[in-house]
């Protein structure tokens, strides 16, 4: 039984770091303090919004709706060897 509201998560990669952060780009829109959501506004591009730097990453998905609780994702790279680890550490906003 978990009892703290956060997971962490360790994965290993043959990818490299660039290779990580161009697909991590390809979902993350950069963050803004304010999305003006009005009913003939479109869904958002990218799916999650966040910041990428070096070898640390933030993430949240973007939502339309006025949740103030949600996850969060933060996470950095790691060279092992061959291969990176990518180490996830998952928990929700008002926790961050």
């Amino acid at each position: 039984m978990k009892l703290l509201p956060f997971e962490t998560i360790i994965l290993e990669t043959k990818l490299n770091e660039e290779e990580i952060i161009n697909r991590l780009t390809d979902f993350i829109e950069s963050e803004k303090i304010f999305r003006l959501r009005t009913l003939l506004s479109k869904e958002p591009e990218l799916p999650y919004e966040g910041k990428i730097e070096e070898q640390k990453f933030k993430i949240q998905r973007i939502t339309g709706d006025r949740l103030h609780i949600f996850p969060v994702i933060t996470g950095n790279l790691e060279n092992v060897s061959e291969n990176t680890l990518v180490k996830l550490r998952i928990r929700l906003s008002i926790l961050t």
